[in-house]
Formats: C-alpha cells, sequence, structure tokens
C-alpha cells in the first residue's frame, strides 16, 4: 500500500499544477524577508501559476539560475539583475504588486538567458506608491529593439483588475533565437529612481523566420579607395557602426571582390562582381557612402551578387550624379526573375538629408533569392542622360527593415485629453519632437513615452543618430473641442470667440480671456465684453453692502454705483488697488439697494 501511495505520488507530481499555465515565466521582484513568492495570476496567467521570487534588498546584483515557468516546470532560462539594491511598499495592493524593487540611481537592469526560439509577449510591472512614481522600459534582444512604454501619472496602480498603462505595460511581438540575450531596462522618469515590481514573459508562438540582425545586413559603397576610407553607419537603413564593403575601381572597368563582409563585420562568401564601371566623380555636400558614384563611359553597369544565401530580401539601390537630371534607372533579377525597372528622380532634394527613396534611392522589397543563382543589378542611364550613376547598396533580409517613423492617431479632434504615440524609426536612433510646428532637431525634446495632450498642438517628429537625421520628419495636428453646456449660449460665443469657437479655449466658462478678474460666466449674465477689459461687470448688493469680486493682484479696479441698471448715470464711489485673487469691499454708507460696476484702471 505505501508503494502504491509513493507511486501515486509520484505520478501528479509529474503533471502541471492544477489549472496552472504552460510556457510562462512569472517573476516578483519582492523580499522575501517580508512575504513569500505569490502564486496565481496577474495581468495574465491562471490560478496557480508559479511564481520565482528575485529578491535581493540591499543587494545591487543577483541572478537566479532555471527559472520554474508558472505550471511548475523548469524552464532553463537564467535571469540576472543589476542596479536593484532598494525594497518598498505600494500598501493596498495584490502581493506580486505590493512590494518593488528600486535602484539607488540609474536604471535597473534584467537579463534573461536561455530563452527558447519563439515570440513572446513581456508584461513589465512598475509603479510605486504615489501617483507620480512611474517606470518606463525599454527591451531589446541582441541588437534588436523594441520601442520604450512607460507607466502612467495617475492613481489606477491602487484599483483592480489590472490595468494596462497604470500597473503594466506590454510588449508584443518580441522576437527571439536561441543562444540570443533578453534585456528588460526600467529607468526613472524625470530623473527619479525605476520601480520593478514583477515581470511576466509568455510563449506565444514558434519564429518561423528567424528576425533579422546586423548580420542580416550586407553594405556597398561604390566609392573611391584614394580619396576617402569606406563609410561607416547608417544609410537609409541601418545602425551606428555598420561596416560597408568599399567596392573602389577607379579607370578599372572590371572588377571582382569576394567574402565580403556584413554590418556586423562577418565574414560571408558572398562574392561581386562590378562591370564597366570604370569612372568614379563626386556628389558635393553628400555623405560619404552618398558622396562617391561609379558611372560607365557608356552604357550600362552591371553588378552581379553570387552566394547569397537562400531567403527573401530587400534591396537598396542609390543611384544619382551631381545635378537634378543625373538620375539612374535600375533593372534587377533574382533566382531568374525579372523584377522591372525604376529609376531615381530627375528633381531637386538629391543633396538633402534623410535618404528618400525616389530620390537617392530606388527599393526592391521582398526578392526571393536562391543561393544557385546569382542576383544580377543594372544601372542604366536615365533619358537626357550619357551613363548611370551607382553610388551604393544594401541588401537586407526582409523583416529586419525597420518601421518607419509614424505618429499615431493621425490628425485629429479630441475632447478633454488624447493619448499620442510615435512608433518606428531607425534602430539605435534618438526621437526629437515639437508640438509647435517648428521643425524638430537634436536638443528639442526627446520621445521616451507615449504623449499626453491636453491644448491644441501641432506635433511633429523626426529620427537623429547624434546631430545626423536618419528619418523624414513626420507631423500630425490635434485640435481639442471646448464643451459647450457651461450656461454660455453658442451665439454669445460665437460672436466674441468666431466660428471657431468650439476650439478656442478663451470661450470656456472659467475662461478670463480679457484678465479682468470676471470670467465668462460672470461676463454672460452681466452683459459685457469678455474680450474687452474695460467693460465692466455689474453686482447688484442688497441688504448686505459688501461687494467681492474676482482680481487681479496689483491692478487697480474703479467701482461706480448706481440706483438701476436701466435709469440714471454711473457715480464713481471708489478706487481700490487689488491685493490678491479676490477684493472684497464693503459700501458703509449704502441706505438703499445699489448696482455696483467694476472696472479695471488702464
Amino acid at each position: 500500500m505505501n508503494v502504491l501511495r509513493t507511486l501515486a505520488l509520484l505520478a501528479l507530481l509529474s503533471f502541471p499544477l492544477l489549472g496552472a499555465t504552460p510556457k510562462l515565466l512569472n517573476i516578483d521582484f519582492g523580499n522575501a524577508a517580508v512575504a513569500p513568492a505569490p502564486t496565481g495570476p496577474a495581468a495574465i496567467g491562471a490560478d496557480g501559476d508559479r511564481w520565482n521570487l528575485s529578491s535581493q534588498p540591499f543587494i545591487p546584483n543577483s541572478h537566479l539560475d532555471d527559472l520554474v515557468y508558472a505550471d511548475g516546470s523548469a524552464s532553463g532560462v537564467g535571469m540576472s539583475v543589476s542596479n536593484a539594491p532598494g525594497a518598498w511598499v505600494v500598501p493596498g495592493t495584490p502581493p506580486m504588486f505590493s512590494i518593488y524593487a528600486y535602484s539607488y540611481g540609474g536604471p535597473i537592469t534584467v537579463t534573461l538567458t536561455n530563452l527558447m526560439t519563439g515570440v513572446y509577449e513581456l508584461y513589465a510591472y512598475g509603479h510605486g506608491e504615489r501617483n507620480d512614481l512611474t517606470t518606463s522600459f525599454n527591451v531589446e534582444v541582441a541588437d534588436r529593439q523594441f520601442g520604450e512604454l512607460s507607466t502612467e501619472n495617475s492613481n489606477r496602480y491602487q484599483t483592480q483588475p489590472w490595468q494596462e498603462g497604470a500597473h503594466y505595460v506590454v510588449f508584443r511581438e518580441v522576437e527571439v533565437v536561441a543562444g540570443e540575450r533578453l534585456t528588460l531596462t526600467a529607468s526613472g522618469v524625470a530623473g527619479g529612481s525605476p520601480f520593478l515590481n514583477g515581470l511576466q514573459i509568455r510563449y506565444v508562438r514558434a519564429l518561423t523566420t528567424p528576425p533579422a540582425t546586423k548580420g542580416d545586413l550586407l553594405n556597398v559603397d561604390f566609392g573611391n579607395a584614394a580619396v576617402a576610407p569606406a563609410p561607416v553607419g547608417p544609410a537609409a537603413i541601418g545602425a551606428p557602426g555598420d561596416f560597408w564593403n568599399l567596392s573602389s575601381q577607379p579607370f578599372i572597368p572590371n572588377s571582382s571582390m569576394t567574402n565580403l563582409v556584413l554590418a556586423d563585420g562577418t565574414r560571408t562568401g558572398i562574392g561581386m562582381s562590378v562591370s564597366n564601371a570604370p569612372g568614379a566623380w563626386v556628389v558635393p555636400g553628400t555623405p560619404p557612402m552618398f558622396v562617391i558614384y561609379a558611372y560607365s563611359h557608356g552604357g550600362p553597369i552591371v553588378v552581379t551578387l553570387t552566394n547569397v544565401p537562400t531567403g527573401t530580401y530587400d534591396l537598396y539601390l542609390y543611384g544619382h550624379g551631381e545635378g537634378n537630371a543625373a538620375a539612374t534607372a535600375f533593372e534587377v533579377t533574382a533566382a531568374g526573375v525579372d523584377h522591372g525597372r525604376k529609376a531615381t528622380a530627375q528633381a531637386a532634394g538629391w543633396q538633402d538629408q534623410p535618404y528618400v527613396e525616389g530620390t537617392h534611392y530606388v527599393l526592391y522589397r521582398g526578392l526571393a533569392v536562391t543561393a544557385e543563382k546569382p542576383l544580377r543589378i543594372t544601372a542604366l542611364a536615365v533619358e537626357g542622360q550619357s551613363t548611370p550613376y551607382l553610388n551604393g547598396l544594401q541588401l537586407v533580409r526582409s523583416g529586419s527593415t525597420p518601421r518607419p517613423l509614424a505618429i499615431q492617431p493621425l490628425s485629429t479632434t479630441f475632447t478633454n485629453s488624447l493619448r499620442v504615440e510615435i512608433t518606428g524609426g531607425p534602430a539605435g536612433s534618438t526621437v526629437y519632437y515639437t508640438l509647435d510646428g517648428t521643425e524638430p532637431l537634436p536638443g528639442s525634446t526627446v520621445y521616451s513615452s507615449p504623449l499626453i495632450l491636453r491644448s491644441r498642438a501641432e506635433l511633429k517628429a523626426r529620427a537623429f543618430v547624434g546631430t545626423n537625421s536618419v528619418s523624414e520628419t513626420v507631423s500630425a495636428e490635434y485640435v481639442r473641442l471646448y464643451p459647450e453646456s457651461e450656461g454660455l449660449t453658442k451665439e454669445w460665443r460665437r460672436r466674441h470667440f468666431g466660428d471657431g469657437y468650439i476650439a478656442d479655449p478663451r470661450s470656456l466658462a472659467e475662461a478670463d480671456p480679457d484678465g479682468d478678474g470676471a470670467d465668462n460666466l460672470r461676463e454672460f449674465v452681466a452683459g459685457t465684453d469678455p474680450v474687452d477689459g474695460l467693460s465692466g461687470f455689474a453686482v447688484s448688493v442688497r441688504q448686505v453692502p459688501a461687494i467681492t469680486w474676482r482680481s487681479i493682484a496689483g491692478k487697480t479696479y474703479r467701482i461706480m454705483r448706481r440706483e438701476s441698471l436701466s435709469a440714471g448715470s454711473w457715480e464713481l464711489f471708489r478706487q481700490v488697488t487689488a491685493e490678491g485673487d479676490s477684493t472684497r469691499l464693503v459700501d458703509a454708507d449704502a441706505d438703499r439697494t445699489w448696482f455696483y460696476a467694476i472696472e479695471p484702471v488702464r
């Protein structure tokens, strides 16, 4: 009987916990001296889910081996935490959230190793015990960035159920290949400390096509080694430090290169031959890769790439000379398939930055390439030109091209407030933005988390690497609409603020556009002009001869009175200089009902 009981117990232990979630890693950044690891769900998960407790108060750096999945099974995943010596409490919240780790200065870094290949979602929990104690997170796998998200400055962190943006942020579609490290960085907002309560990592699906890295990008500069070395860094795509192969052959019509090197410095078996390109000349005032081009003395230039690994690629071809008309037409054949002709524009803009598709380069997307057949590029002269111009090329596996910089939502109207996000942009770049319609530059505000707009804005954003722009400027306009049901009529608002009054904050009932101490509602009731500081407002005083009005400290007001609003003229009663935002005056001589008019003195 004892043997049977032992076998039954072993059988039970070999199965996942009842209701627990497989392929979900839960991590609680708590304090084992105060509370054990919690169980159960947070924003995701199920009853009985296991949590790994990362407990390290007063120890800045720690490591956990072989984290367990929510169902209790071993994952083989390791985790290190750096710069998180502190631990404190968020009162009245669930066990996982109620204790957070924090740094004494600088970001907290969490590094995960040995994740299986796949697509993941990351739920990062980060909020302290006050509305303003928020955290900004970013995620990086190898050299791929997955953006920056922040929890919000509000009291929603005290309530349940769990709410995205309040308690946590979510990084979706995070692609990981076995052997790659995933790094989560928690940074403080506005110079404060970061707060890290918990982390959930959910395996979503298999990764059928490995994500692109620098190892999927091939750069070739058709320059002149006698004049300038090969450039480094990005062009239309890429990142700081990217390697370029320099194809330098002035006065030599035909040349070849073997074992081209990828952007990350990896040597490959890819070969390249160039035929009919003896010339080299200059495009003044342009970046290093673009500034020198190869050209023919007549006829097309042919570039042939061999031994390119089988796959799907995007091909960027740069071709423009030193005049508006000096464009180039390209034809591409991949795996024996003709992909047609595309040409750069015979127009201005070829000296400008950032690189623009159709001006500096043409783009062939989704080329199916096989290692057995060459990839052939033909550069041809366009109408009115005697020769083609070939500055450079970039070949990148499809999927590794960064998303273009974009604003979501686009131009719109809103009431009260609106959340706006800036997404995409080249890897390694910094996005700067303005809200007044001016062009963003390094030194403008850095975009780090979604914007909450509460007034009219003309948003512009642009990505930079250092002081070099690496994207076009994107823009959107937002107009706030103000409510009409505030005791003011549409006709009154339209008369004083024009047909666009609904988007004019001066038309709000509590606004005081003429600065005379009377808001619009009081001006409306008194029948005075809300945009004329000398159009006073009337106050009727009955029984108690005391007058009180909203005022501006230091401004002098003229108080006049008469027995009725319809008869007689106003008589000057007194002048008063206000000492604060509210002024009270007692008419001790009043022996009957008076009407008072109060107006500022110029």
